[in-house]
């Protein structure tokens, strides 16, 4: 038989030479155990099983003293393992664990709860396998083998790999290097290097990738190694990354060889999906379509789920720009559904990672309904695709139980005839969809970034190329200053950034208008036809447009959009369809109002807090924000104001632990606020800095989240709220997104820095309009246009920053 090489390095235990006992039974049992491991280590895997079966039966029958049923199912386990049998490799594994504890057995503990994680991840069960290898740590604390530690990190890594988390991969990568080096375990050392380059491939840094396996390529020995075909295919994928298809697939047909010769079915596979990948790019649809549809029955036989949806999802884009999109869209489907299982292995905010690597395959399923102008599916496929983590999270706080979303034809239903959704889609993708939805129609295009990239000025092409570079400048790398100036190309996200700091600065009208009429051009004007009649518009961003606010686009005749329309927003439909379910008393107060806060105090809290490190020099008083929540105030005689010491987090969190939190219709944080992108759980409302015992001052992302609110409204009425971190699929996390899950059915959150005063006389108009009988959306829409009107504050800068999420 072909002999199947080892998928992980893992310690395997030495043939146990068991003492002869006085029983036939026991003669028996220790023969076929003897018999099964040598079968083993010739590589007959399949032979091995049964004599390892009957040893472990005759074992079981024995007293405790002389019961090695363990180390049978240990190596049976192992056995299924090479054979791809992770169903019945998980049972005997987890058998030989369990007697093993029994019997205190700590080197049979230690190997079979690591050939039990590695079973978890080869079978795609990434969280199961994570905790367990954790568990192997935990093990180690107390035993002298050090040689397990490569294995353990090395398969730590590969599961951050795979959600997307490179960082702590590379870390974990490093950490396992580290002792294979100390220990010379060479296939170990060649293993992990290879895992480090494909870190730089992640990064897309494939110069130092290659490098990287140029230098194992140059290695004594390397070509008796069972990692040969593995490099070969990691070079021939950094070529590919570097465009360059032709000398990848010189690689690709050389480790193909490797492959077959060694038996390696797992490497052979991944191959054969490479090959069509470096043929697709060349234009070679139909040959790729063969390497991929000869890939796939490979990946299924041996239940290699992640595998088995790269193919499906490679299949569907051969279909596609075959034109064949009626063929594309089960491969599609198929993919997605196996997406959804290795999505819902992680778990907490590791979906959030995954679902960001992967946002592409369900994009490419909406592109094609698209193509199709099947607009009900196209909507359907990205409300599929779209926050799942804040859904999921929506749901769990559902007293009532999970809902689905009930598709885009209910939704429409809900809609009144004033009312039109853009919904935007495929960030993840080279075009931009955009969807128009009314109350009778759904209508659908696709838009190109270079279009609009094309038509910047001069002007405003060199004015963001002198602002990159003052970025850019004396930025230093490995401690020395980088001179080297690059080359600056704009792409479309980096012209978003751009308008958005145009318009956080006062006083940049003419580049303002030029970008914002351009930008009206390509997201407002295919759908223009069909929201020219409307009056409520209702814009449901995707990736870098939730940065975006749609108000400051210019219209042709050179009015704001908001001029013309009450624009609000939502993360999706189906985020706004699970709000629209929320039944809150009408019996509530009107308003609890947070502001005037004591920043400029000794604080009393833990020194050990994050937020000491990162604000050293704290916080200045915000005079303004006391008197903006009295003007409120007297708006709604059924309100109550914390204000001074009492605006602090731990009165915050004392009135939700006593529900009393859940008792205003509307919660006004007149504060401080900042966001870290890179760390949104870090993010927070800023409140009195007095603070005693395990409070910090802080409000959190976390910390809000396990609020309960049953808010209809919460204004956060402070510096760039509505940012956070962009995750493919989900959307920004940060603030809003910890509010809308703590139970607020609407917001309002700026998108830069705002200034006191005219932030004071925004708010107290907005709710005097809320209290003359305004819904939220049309309040906030109004105040634009009247601070447009009235000339004082005329300049975005003073308005545009506040945008409005919700029902």
């Amino acid at each position: 038989m072909i002999k199947r090489c080892h998928i992980f390095l893992c310690l395997l235990l030495p043939l146990q030479l068991l003492p002869a006992q006085n029983t036939k039974q026991l003669r028996k049992a220790d023969t076929q155990f003897q018999k099964g491991a040598e079968l083993f280590q010739q590589g007959d895997y399949a032979g091995a099983i049964p004599l390892l079966q009957t040893a472990k039966e005759l074992y079981e029958l024995q007293p405790p003293s002389y019961d090695n049923s363990a180390y049978a199912a240990l190596w049976k386990g192992i056995a299924y393992y090479y054979l791809f049998d992770y169903e019945k490799a998980i049972p005997e594994l987890q058998a030989a664990v369990k007697k093993a504890k029994i019997q205190d057995i700590k080197d049979i503990t230690l190997s079979a709860t690591l050939h039990l994680a590695n079973t978890y991840y080869a079978h795609d069960l990434w969280s199961q396998a994570y905790e367990l290898y954790n568990s192997v740590l935990i093990l180690l604390e107390d035993s002298t083998s050090i040689e397990y530690y490569p294995g353990v990190y090395e398969g730590l890594g590969n599961i951050d790999y795979a959600w997307g988390k490179y960082d702590t991969a590379e870390e974990f990568y490093l950490l396992a290097l580290d002792y294979a080096t100390r220990n010379g375990v060479e296939e170990n050392i060649i293993s992990l290097q290879i895992s480090l380059g494909k870190i730089h491939h992640a990064r897309y840094e494939m110069d130092e990738a290659i490098e990287t396996y140029l230098r194992l390529l140059d290695r004594p020995g390397i070509i008796q190694s069972r990692f040969y075909g593995a490099l070969l295919n990691s070079l021939g994928i950094a070529y590919f990354q570097k465009n360059e298809p032709e000398t990848a697939l010189d690689y690709y047909y050389k480790a193909l060889k490797v492959a077959k010769e060694q038996g390696n079915v797992l490497v052979e596979l991944r191959l054969l999906i490479h090959i069509g990948g470096a043929l697709h790019i060349q234009g070679e649809y139909s040959r790729a379509l063969e390497f991929y549809q000869r890939a796939l029955p490979l990946a299924e036989a041996n239940q290699r789920v992640g595998d088995a949806s790269v193919c499906l999802f490679n299949i569907g884009l051969a279909y596609n720009y075959l034109e064949d999109y009626n063929s594309a869209i089960p491969y599609f489907l198929r993919a997605i559904e196996n997406k959804e299982k290795l999505r819902l292995s992680a778990t907490g905010k590791d979906r959030l990672d995954y679902l960001a690597a992967e946002v592409h395959v369900y994009q490419w399923l909406a592109t094609t309904y698209l193509l199709l102008e099947d607009f009900e599916k196209t909507v359907n496929a990205l409300e599929f695709a779209s926050t799942k983590y804040l859904r999921e999270q929506l749901q769990e706080n559902r007293e009532e139980g999970a809902l689905k979303f009930s598709g885009v034809l209910n939704y429409q239903k809900t809609l009144s005839e004033e009312q039109a959704i853009l919904n935007f889609g495929g960030s993840a993708l080279p075009w931009l969809s955009i969807i128009s939805i009314t109350q009778d129609t759904i209508n659908g295009t696709f838009a190109i970034p270079e279009t609009i990239l094309s038509q910047l000025s001069d002007q405003t092409l060199n004015h963001f190329k002198q602002l990159e570079s003052s970025r850019r400048r004396g930025i230093t790398v490995s401690g020395k200053e980088n001179h080297e100036e690059p080359t600056l190309v704009i792409n479309f996200e980096d012209l978003i950034k751009y308008y958005r700091m145009l318009l956080s600065y006062n006083g940049n009208s003419q580049l303002i208008r030029e970008v914002g009429r351009l930008l009206y051009d390509y997201l407002i004007g295919p759908a223009e036809e069909y929201i020219k009649d409307k009056k409520h518009l209702i814009i449901i961003p995707d990736g870098i447009l939730a940065f975006l606010p749609f108000e400051t686009l210019t219209m042709p005749d050179g009015r704001y959009l908001i001029e013309q329309y009450d624009i609000s927003y939502v993360q999706s439909l189906a985020v706004s369809e699970l709000i629209s379910q929320r039944n809150y008393p009408s019996d509530r107060m009107d308003l609890l109002g947070i502001g005037g806060a004591h920043y400029q105090v000794e604080s009393n809290s833990l020194n050990n807090s994050v937020y000491n490190s990162l604000f050293e020099e704290g916080w200045k008083d915000l005079s303004g924000t006391l008197e903006e929540i009295r003007n409120i105030g007297r708006y709604f005689p059924e309100s109550d104001l914390l204000t001074g010491d009492d605006a602090s987090e731990s009165m915050i969190k004392s009135l939700s632990t006593k529900n009393e939190l859940r008792r205003y219709k509307i919660i006004h944080f007149a504060t401080h606020g900042f966001v870290l992108p890179e760390q949104p759980d870090l993010s927070a409302i800023v409140l009195s800095q007095n603070n005693l015992g395990n409070y910090d001052g802080y409000l959190s992302v976390p910390e809000i989240a396990n609020l309960k609110f049953e808010a209809d409204f919460v204004n956060l009425s402070a510096c760039e709220t509505g940012l956070g971190k962009i995750y493919g699929g989900e959307g920004v996390v940060g603030l809003s997104q910890a509010f809308l899950i703590a139970g607020a059915n609407s917001m309002s959150v700026s998108l830069w820095q705002v200034a006191d005063a005219s932030t004071s006389d925004f708010m107290t108009g907005f709710y005097e309009l809320i209290k003359s009988g305004r819904p939220y959306y049309q309040a906030m829409a109004e105040m634009k246009r009247n601070f447009i009107n009235a000339g004082v504050y005329d300049d975005p800068f003073f308005w545009a920053p506040f945008v409005f999420y919700g029902e």
